[in-house]
């Protein structure tokens, strides 16, 4: 008599729910999921601001009738800001003005700023990081009309800067 061996595999579904309810899994669950949602809302906000954003050149810009040039404090990175832009700046034909430290200019604002409003430029730079993240830059003028703006994502502050100055001399030199 033989006997044959037949192996039989049985398939069968298990679903095991391990659920810990401690208070420290509660918080790390709902720690990730708020930060997973707040990443979500700057990303989404983010993708707004620079879908939004504007570039302006001093194209068909009379820049000759403007004498001073006013950095308006930044937010963020001001010491990387403003110590870049005093370097900058250096040697441009409108004088460039920071009065706040560090790397200061000026003790006070000129006395134009409010006898010769129009001959007054303000600066702002918004960086969300000094070496490669974003940089972002508008003058205005007294009035608040936008005269310039440039801004990249993944642009750094040096480079931004550097053809900030390329573009206001050329602008000047007419």
């Amino acid at each position: 008599m033989l006997f044959s061996q037949t192996e039989v595999y049985i398939a069968s579904e298990t679903n095991v729910l391990v659920e810990d309810k401690s208070v420290e899994a509660v918080n790390a669950y709902w720690t990730q999921k708020n930060y997973s949602e707040a990443m979500a809302r700057i990303q989404e906000a983010r993708v707004s601001r620079i879908s939004n954003w504007v570039d302006k050149s001093f194209y068909g810009q009379d820049l000759s009738k403007y004498k001073y040039i006013i950095l308006l404090p930044p937010r963020k990175h001001h010491k990387d800001i403003k110590r870049n832009l005093k370097k900058r700046m250096k040697g441009l034909p409108m004088e460039y003005v920071n009065v706040s430290e560090p790397y200061k200019t000026h003790d006070k604002l000129p006395k134009e700023v409010k006898t010769s409003p129009d001959e007054i430029l303000y600066l702002t730079v918004d960086l969300r990081a000094p070496y490669l993240v974003e940089t972002y830059i508008q003058i205005y003028d007294s009035y608040g009309k936008l005269i310039y703006s440039m801004g990249k994502e993944a642009f750094a502050a040096n480079p931004a800067f550097k053809i900030l100055r390329e573009e206001l001399d050329f602008a000047l030199a007419f």
